[in-house]
């Protein structure tokens, strides 16, 4: 049997955070893989993976299958996928000794408390999310009261100029009423004049 691992790149995006080992254990896993592992790098822009098979050429198959694979989720399911990047590469296989050194596992086993580890971390997110809400509920109910302060004060502005206006065109009024009283009084005069 051939034990060899290569590493995963992106420059693009993080391949950690994303459940990206679930993909590539679920993939290994359809391709009649028994015995692999998938591990993060400290940079997480990287994945190891080793592959236990009888062939090196399986092994090499297999690794760019996987790439490709992997590259194809963002479009296929954006939803899904959408933080995953397509722009990841594939080292050349080396021993799983180098140059750190990687074990193989049973698929089988690693499966499950793979899945296990991923879901404590939607548990956070969704915690995470609830909180969000929470905060953004305050948020909205802050919002609701400042629009309805927002109306009341527009309401008693509007109100004002009304007032004013009125209160205008009322002092317009008495003007033009003065005016026309005294032209009427002044016509009456130049009339008495004409007439004497």
């Amino acid at each position: 049997m051939v034990e060899l691992k290569f590493t995963l790149e992106s420059h693009e995006g993080e391949l950690q955070r994303i459940s990206l080992r679930v993909q590539i254990v679920s993939f290994l896993m359809q391709q009649g893989v028994e015995e692999g592992n998938a591990v993060n790098d400290e940079n997480t822009h990287k994945v190891h993976v080793a592959i236990r098979l009888d062939d090196k050429g399986k092994i090499e198959k297999i690794k760019n299958e996987l790439v490709k694979y992997l590259n194809k989720l963002h479009d296929s399911d954006p939803i899904s996928y959408g933080q995953f990047p397509t722009d990841i590469t594939a080292s050349e296989l080396k021993p799983l000794n180098n140059p750190t050194p990687m074990t193989v596992i049973q698929l089988q086993k690693f499966a499950p408390s793979l899945m296990l580890e991923q879901t404590s971390k939607g548990t956070g997110a969704m915690l995470y999310m609830a909180e969000g809400k929470k905060d953004m509920a305050r948020g909205m109910q802050g919002m609701a009261k400042a629009m309805k302060d927002m109306s009341s004060e527009f309401k008693m502005s509007m109100q004002e100029m009304s007032s004013e206006f009125k209160t205008s065109i009322q002092a317009m009024s008495e003007k033009m009423s003065m005016a026309i009283e005294g032209n009427t009084k002044i016509l009456e005069k130049i009339d008495k004049k004409l007439t004497k």
